[in-house]
């Protein structure tokens, strides 16, 4: 049964036929229009419209939806551009230098230790010799003092010895002469070198067993090449020394063989060493390390009386 209700017109509250689409009274449609989505706001008992509202809230529901997923994509797209950009030159650089460090440093270490224990045989070296230089130079000094005293008396006492010489009666003076000076003793410095030259072959054969990393191999190869040089000259002026003096025994001067001393080596790794040093400063400026931490040419000389610091 219809009720009254629905048999009144919504406009003109006239009453109307049952079925009817029009108002006779004042011609208004009496079936509802189709709401607008933004009149919607009650139940609905039409089904048409109905579906047409769930419609509608479907597709607000899923656009909605899209509006949050979109807004997460931006923001993931956010950290993760953030997360992905590229870094900069000096960012690059930084971990490059980083890098090197952590690769080098302990291998230099070791290397410029080597390095130190090549200079304290350098030194030994080097001190031996010029203890022994020594000794020969002021032996050679004292000797040609007294040659230069004894042609003075010969000098001196020429006249009178040409006298005695040519008159039997005239008696010739006794002319006294100044002795030669004793050899030098040198035997605490060949066995000075002899422990040098030990210890130059010890860090041979410790430089041997290193495979060193490429940015070390120079100051390698020429830390070799020095001690190679160093034992050379060592074992050549150890042989030297010990066949061309003669100790003085039994009251005699003994003898020194001037031209043997003349083949006594000098310090023929030098060229080596300051190759060396110039390769040691390389890996330290390459790393950025301070300068002042190390014994080379700009840094702390720990004793200068070796060739750390050669350039």
């Amino acid at each position: 049964m219809t009720s009254l209700a629905a048999l009144l017109c919504p406009t003109c509250g006239k009453q109307t036929a049952d079925g009817s689409a029009f108002c006779a009274a004042c011609g208004a449609a009496l079936s509802d229009p189709d709401p607008s989505p933004g009149m919607v706001d009650g139940p609905v008992s039409s089904p048409a419209v109905t579906g047409r509202r769930t419609r509608l809230g479907s597709r607000t529901k899923m656009v909605a939806g899209g509006v949050v997923v979109l807004g997460a994509l931006a923001g993931l797209g956010l950290i993760m551009g953030g997360f992905f950009s590229q870094p900069s030159q000096a960012e690059l650089a930084q971990r490059a230098l980083q890098a090197k460090r952590a690769r080098l440093q302990i291998p230099l270490a070791d290397a410029m230790k080597l390095r130190d224990d090549l200079f304290t045989s350098e030194r030994s070296y080097l001190s031996s010799m010029a203890d022994a230089n020594g000794l020969i130079a002021g032996y050679q000094k004292q000797t040609a003092k007294v040659q230069a005293d004894n042609k003075q008396i010969d000098l001196t006492n020429a006249p009178a010895l040409a006298n005695c010489r040519t008159y039997a009666y005239i008696a010739c003076p006794t002319v006294v002469y100044e002795q030669d000076p004793s050899a030098p003793d040198v035997t605490a410095d060949v066995t000075k070198l002899q422990g040098a030259i030990s210890a130059f072959n010890t860090l041979h054969a410790r430089l041997l067993n290193i495979d060193p990393q490429p940015e070390l191999k120079v100051l390698n190869a020429q830390m070799l090449s020095s001690i190679e040089s160093l034992t050379t000259d060592a074992n050549q002026n150890a042989h030297v020394l010990a066949q061309a003096i003669t100790p003085a025994a039994d009251g005699g001067t003994g003898n020194v063989d001037a031209n043997q001393i003349k083949t006594l080596s000098g310090n023929d790794a030098l060229p080596s060493i300051v190759q060396m040093n110039h390769a040691a400063v390389g890996v330290i400026a390459l790393l950025q390390l301070p300068i002042g931490n190390f014994d080379v040419v700009g840094g702390h000389d720990i004793d200068p009386s070796d060739h750390s610091t050669s350039m």
